[in-house]
């Protein structure tokens, strides 16, 4: 009877993994005005700060898909795929003035153009963390 049980507890487990496994939707992007879906691609924002930062593209199609940037200072994680998947973005720190990036996705015939915008920089570094600045006075204050 034991061995019984045991056996059916391993089908049943194998069975809902095979289930779960199967699935390559990728999780929606919630919900909020930066949300932008044209179709076969949606992302998660279209306007980055001058420090630069990243983005989230979702990409759903049944078969291959390309994805490009029109500018060298935003960057793709993947610039390919099969079927539904996700690709992360980054932009560099932008210390002039504001400035416009195109992602594109095509997957067959159908095309998906996302414009975002990366905001002015004022010619600057980002101001550094105090605590730090603290640790690193201690430190020089030490080596004299």
């Amino acid at each position: 009877m034991t061995k019984a049980l045991f056996k059916l507890f391993i089908l049943f487990i194998t069975c809902s993994t095979a289930i779960s496994c199967s699935e390559q939707d990728s999780p929606e992007l919630p919900d909020n005005s930066g949300n932008t879906n044209q179709g076969i691609a949606s992302i998660d924002q279209t306007q980055i700060n001058a420090n630069g930062g990243g983005f989230i593209i979702r990409v759903k199609a049944d078969g291959t898909w390309q994805a490009s940037s029109s500018e060298t200072w935003c960057t793709l994680s993947r610039t390919s795929g099969n079927g539904n998947g996700s690709i992360s973005g980054y932009m560099k720190a932008n210390t002039g003035a504001e400035r416009s990036v195109i992602i594109t996705i095509t997957a067959g015939k159908e095309e998906a153009k996302f414009t975002l915008k990366q905001l002015a920089g004022n010619g600057s570094n980002p101001v550094p963390d105090p605590k730090n600045l603290r640790d690193m006075q201690a430190c020089l204050r030490f080596q004299h």
